[in-house]
């Protein structure tokens, strides 16, 4: 099941609970507290917020994804990249569109974990707080696993590790 957001620019498609939608059995998988999917209008955006005690992974499937934080680290992430957050004691981002005429569509997974502010750049398969991140033609969708389906026979799988 998921759950659709909207607000100014942004459409976004949440498979745990976000905002209005909250369901009490629908919070989390393991340490995954957010899978979002957004598309995100020319020009618009998550405008400046904080997040702490997270790992932020963001994956572009279209488009360009413009990050800046509050560390002054500013990141343009194109399709195929996996841009990857720790965001430690605290720290304040936000990301934007970075075309004025194209759309922008991108992943989102929120991860429960500890460790120093970073901000870098990979491709999967990677592994970020205890979870492999991979794309996957035909999912195995184990019991510790989580499939987001992306289109085009593409899916994004979670794997929780031991």
């Amino acid at each position: 099941m998921t759950y659709e957001s909207v607000q100014p620019g942004i459409v976004s498609k949440h498979t745990f609970s976000a905002g209005a939608h909250y369901d009490p059995d629908n919070v989390a998988f393991g340490p995954i507290v957010g899978l979002d999917e957004h598309t995100v209008d020319p020009g618009a955006g998550f405008d400046w917020h904080g997040h702490r005690g997270v790992h932020i992974v963001s994956w572009v499937l279209a488009g360009t994804l413009r990050h800046e934080d509050s560390n002054g680290v500013e990141r343009f992430v194109r399709p195929g990249v996996l841009l990857v957050q720790s965001t430690g004691g605290g720290i304040r981002h936000r990301e934007t569109n970075a075309s004025d005429t194209e759309p922008l569509r991108f992943v989102q997974i929120t991860l429960l974990g500890d460790g120093p502010t970073s901000v870098g750049t990979t491709t999967p398969p990677a592994t970020v707080g205890g979870v492999r991140i991979t794309v996957e033609a035909v999912p195995k969708r184990a019991a510790h696993e989580l499939v987001h389906e992306l289109g085009g026979g593409r899916y994004l799988v979670l794997t929780l590790l031991d």
